[in-house]
Formats: structure tokens, C-alpha cells, sequence
């Protein structure tokens, strides 16, 4: 959580000799969120005066996990503040990587299964009898009829594909080919022509 909070208070800013009514809030609301005021490694004001009359002070605070491995390790940049009279706040977030897997059923085209489930689509289909639909519930039974056949259809037929962080939906047969006479081979011309299908 980082922000201008723009309260002043001796907590962070040490020109500061009192403490804000709203820094008690701001610390609750911090702590509900498991986080932590960090402290920066050179200690400056975060916003300049913008007349002779102001005085400098730290209004930009950075809230953070402490078990996060950027914790008090945040810096003030003065010199990248450009026209803004706040000073830059870097940081470094320590992301832990994690493979999520997200999976979908799915049918191979131009298979034995999409042939297979088309078969039963339309052996299924023939044999919902229409001749009978005299209302609206007729309507809807077929409809429903109509609707489990392609469910089951697709059940059987279809199979289970994960997608991580490694799938490439760009990989083709030539991809495979490629590669595969090059491990078989190690010859570099196969490995070139890989790089180019990529």
C-alpha cells in the first residue's frame, strides 16, 4: 500500500514533534491488511516546500507485508523527481513465481474423437422424436433432449488440456518435426530452421 497519505506525524517524519488524529486510523487500517509502515534506507523528506515560507516533510509512505523480501529496503530518488514536488519512491517487490494451471475439455480437430462425437451427435439427433410437439412444454422437453445430447457427446469424447506458463499455443507439427530432427541429429541447420518456424 503506497500512497501521499498527506498526514504529517513524528512516526515517519522526525522534523515532526506531534502525532496526526488520523495516523491511529491509518495504522488500524494497515494492520487489518497484515501490513507494516517499511522504512526507507535514506531517510528524507518525500515532498518539497514549493515556496520560501514551506517546509519540506514525508507524506509518501509504503506499507508492506514485513515477511516480504523488499521490506525497509525502499529508497527516495530525488534526483528523477522532475516538475513534481514528490520525491519518487523505488522499491523492489520480492514476487514469489507460481505455475497456476487452468484446464478446459477440449477436442482435437481433424480426429478419430471429433469424428466419433459428431457420429453420436447426429445418430442422437435422429432418433429425438419431433412428431409429437404440440405445446410448450413439448418445445422445451426436445430442447433439453436436444441439449444432453450434446453434453454427453462432449463428455465422452472430449479430453482434459492444461495451460501453464509453458504452453505454446504457436506450436505446430513442423515445430515438432523440426526439433526432433535435431535432437536426432544435432545438426544445427535443423535447430536454424526450428528458430524460424518460432
Amino acid at each position: 500500500m503506497i500512497d501521499n497519505f498527506n498526514i504529517r506525524d513524528s512516526n515517519w517524519d522526525p522534523s515532526i514533534q506531534y502525532h496526526s488524529i488520523h495516523m491511529e486510523d491509518l495504522m488500524f487500517i494497515a494492520d487489518s491488511l497484515d501490513l507494516e509502515l517499511a522504512m526507507l534506507i535514506n531517510l528524507g523528506p518525500t515532498r518539497f516546500a514549493d515556496n520560501q515560507q514551506g517546509f519540506n516533510s514525508v507524506l509518501d509512505l509504503v506499507f508492506m507485508n514485513p515477511n516480504n523480501s523488499g521490506f525497509n529496503k525502499h529508497t527516495l530518488n530525488p534526483d528523477i523527481c522532475l516538475p513534481s514536488d514528490h520525491v519518487p519512491l523505488i522499491i523492489e517487490v520480492g514476487i514469489k513465481e507460481e505455475n497456476i494451471d487452468y484446464t478446459f475439455q477440449a477436442i482435437k480437430k481433424d480426429s478419430e474423437e471429433e469424428e466419433a462425437f459428431i457420429k453420436d451427435i447426429v445418430k442422437d439427433i435422429r432418433n429425438i422424436n419431433t412428431s409429437r410437439l404440440k405445446n410448450q412444454a413439448d418445445i422445451q422437453r426436445c430442447t433439453i433432449t436436444l441439449s444432453t445430447t450434446f453434453k454427453d457427446a462432449w463428455s465422452i469424447h472430449s479430453t482434459t488440456k492444461r495451460i501453464t506458463k509453458h504452453s505454446k499455443e504457436w506450436w505446430n507439427k513442423q515445430c515438432t518435426m523440426c526439433i526432433n530432427k535435431y535432437h536426432e541429429t544435432g545438426n544445427i541447420n535443423s535447430w536454424k530452421a526450428f528458430k524460424l518456424v518460432i
